[in-house]
């Protein structure tokens, strides 16, 4: 039997469904259906059936229990969770994850257990009592669960309410007083608590991945003794020699402790870092890649890229294989670990091969189940014995938690970068005393693993390393704002960025003219452009330069202010400034003696100095091209031709510039 023989016995409606009230005669015969079978992730069959007090299906990581229910609340919840799993809220609309089932079931277990206490015995029951016991029973389920004080419970409870109501165990008016009963914790908590995982400063960072790095050196410094250590103790396995301790195989050697294998036994943490940082993939997903799962390809212009093939379950239906970029140090490292592993798997085979009849059942499954699926962080890198960790979620041992690893402690100017980027705070976790608690200079930096999946983000966005379909290609989202949660802050960083651009473009465009209008009064400007700029700035100020003008502006900052609001055109070139910008029609500005002539060319006694170089240098070119022989000098006619223009160009500028400078030259 199936999942859908039993929903179809317990459901009535089409499209809109709701679950039957509880019947005795149909749990009875329903009761021993299986609803899920198959291989556990160690490798025993099992089958979880109705009438279990506790449900995991296969391939899940959490479980539920319906102890301590009444049989019609455990009816309902049951029929609820496996219409759930299939068909989501209604027909034709997409199945909720079982970890999504489970949170929310949990919450509403706490009410019903209350309930049940009080002689309620299902929910339907609880919908069918007079308006004003259902808001007392209501309040003292809230209170007695201490639900305002849990606001993520109160989050969980309003989304596990709607689904009671959409599959008929609520009617609209119960949904409604439940939820607003809670509505104003939540509101309150998705409005002011909930915050993002602050990212890693950059200079915290850099020690990070520099220490792990160091760390991983040493370790491949080590890795030829341990292999060769490893392959002794395999041949002595072979030979027979070995101890079998509570059904697990044991060296005859006093080597568990060797300074090598403590070396050794740091590798996993190290690379799970390393690949945390450089890919932005989720925790979970590092945990579960597989030993092989590094691929590599050479592209059309000879370079070597490397990818991650993981399995993806957050934003799937069931698991899908999918590629994460990455780069060569990651990839470095992950041959490394690779090679580590592949020892491991070659002693366990032995240990199957000569040992299967001597030891534990449980420990020859392990080893099959290691061997099976291969996992990169599950080997254990002992020399005396041989085994793989049963990894279902983040172990807490200091070889994967980043923070007991690596003590590092932040520095003004971190705090200063977390506090431009509105995340200084030590944790987001709801049940952390250090939650939204600000660092301290010396404060040591609080690492999880999801943090570096934001700071990944933040980086690539930042720093246009690429767009926002890149990273949301890269983290696999399924949606575009999903991206942009993670992406944020890079876009806000590049704003800071170009706001501070643009005050100093602002800035410098402001000295530029102010120079320019001192030039032009002083008279020492040069250029086409600059003899037009200086007759106008007079035109415009008037008496303050002749007492004939009517005058525009009552003083030279004024005029300058406005000059440099309307100067979006100005730009530097080596020699001068120009004004034309984009309709300039010279491209080629290191010939200078196309720009001298023109209307929007200015120079003044800051490029003295590059114009009096040219001079020489046309001066001395041109001497030594005059005295070289008559066929030389024939080949170099259209360059002595360019000389001699710019050298034109050049007294002609200096001679503005240095009046005194021309009447010597003349």
């Amino acid at each position: 039997m199936s999942i859908s023989f039993v929903l179809s016995e317990c459901l009535s409606g089409t499209g809109e469904y709701n679950i039957k009230p509880y019947c005795e005669k149909r749990w009875l015969s329903l009761r021993d259906e299986i609803v899920w079978s198959g291989s556990d992730r160690i490798g025993y069959s099992r089958e979880v059936r109705l009438s279990d007090s506790a449900w995991k299906p296969i391939g899940e990581k959490i479980g539920i229990s319906f102890n301590e229910l009444s049989v019609e609340f455990e009816y309902e919840f049951k029929i609820l969770m496996l219409a759930l799993y299939t068909s989501g809220i209604g027909e034709g609309m997409p199945p909720l994850k079982w970890s999504t089932i489970t949170h929310g079931v949990r919450s509403l277990r706490s009410i019903a257990k209350f309930l049940f206490v009080k002689n309620i015995h299902s929910w339907m029951e609880f919908d069918g009592l007079k308006i004003l016991a259902r808001s007392y029973y209501c309040s003292e389920a809230i209170n007695y669960i201490e639900a305002t004080s849990k606001p993520r419970l109160c989050v969980s409870i309003n989304t596990a309410i709607k689904w009671l109501n959409c599959y008929g165990l609520l009617g609209d008016k119960s949904f409604n007083l439940i939820s607003n009963k809670i509505g104003p914790v939540v509101a309150s908590y998705q409005k002011d608590i909930r915050k993002k995982h602050p990212v890693i400063p950059s200079k915290v960072l850099k020690q990070l991945i520099s220490k792990v790095i160091s760390e991983l050196d040493i370790v491949e410094e080590h890795r030829n003794e341990w292999i060769r250590l490893q392959s002794e103790e395999i041949c002595r396995i072979e030979s027979g020699q070995f101890r079998i301790v509570n059904g697990r195989y044991r060296s005859l050697l006093r080597s568990g402790a060797s300074s090598v294998a403590s070396k050794i036994s740091r590798v996993k943490g190290l690379v799970n870092t390393l690949v945390l940082a450089f890919t932005g993939m989720r925790d979970g997903e590092v945990l579960s890649l597989a030993n092989d799962c590094l691929t590599s390809r050479v592209s059309e212009s000879g370079d070597v890229q490397y990818s991650l093939i993981s399995e993806l379950t957050k934003t799937t239906e069931g698991s899908q294989h999918v590629e994460w970029v990455c780069g060569e140090v990651v990839a470095k490292y992950l041959n490394l670990i690779s090679s580590l592993n592949d020892v491991v798997y070659e002693k366990a085979r032995v240990i199957i091969e000569h040992l299967s009849s001597e030891v534990s059942d449980d420990y020859l499954n392990e080893l099959q189940q290691g061997l099976k699926h291969k996992y990169l962080f599950v080997a254990n890198y002992s020399l005396a014995s041989c085994g793989f960790y049963r990894m279902n979620k983040r172990p807490n041992s200091a070889a994967f938690n980043i923070s007991d690893f690596f003590k590092i402690p932040v520095g003004p100017s971190d705090i200063e970068q977390l506090e431009r980027l509105g995340c200084n705070y030590k944790s987001v976790a709801p049940n952390n005393s250090d939650r939204h608690q600000r660092y301290k200079p010396g404060d040591y930096f609080n690492f999880t693993p999801h943090q570096f999946r934001h700071t990944f983000a933040w980086f690539i966005i930042a720093n246009r390393l690429g767009e926002l379909d890149d990273i949301r290609y890269q983290y696999k989202h399924l949606w575009q704002n999903m991206t942009l949660v993670y992406a944020q802050r890079g876009y806000e960083s590049i704003g800071e960025l170009l706001n501070i651009a643009d005050e100093f473009s602002d800035h410098i465009t402001n000295l530029t003219v102010s120079e320019i209008v001192e030039a032009s009064l002083d008279g020492s400007i040069a250029g086409h452009g600059g003899a037009r700029f200086s007759a106008r700035v007079k035109e415009m100020l008037g008496s303050q330069a002749t007492d004939t003008v009517q005058p525009h502006f009552k003083d030279m900052n004024q005029l300058v202010d406005f000059i440099s609001k309307n100067s979006s055109d100005l730009r530097g070139v080596g020699h001068g400034y120009c004004t034309k910008a984009k309709d300039c029609k010279v491209k080629n500005v290191a010939d200078p003696s196309h720009c001298i002539y023109c209307d929007g060319y200015i120079a003044t006694a800051r490029h003295l100095t590059y114009w009096k170089t040219i001079e020489i240098n046309c001066e001395d070119k041109i001497k030594k091209i005059e005295s070289a022989p008559d066929g030389v000098r024939a080949k170099l006619d259209s360059f002595s031709t360019v000389l001699k223009s710019n050298l034109a160009a050049a007294r002609v500028v200096i001679k503005q510039l240095e009046p005194s400078k021309g009447i010597n030259q003349a």
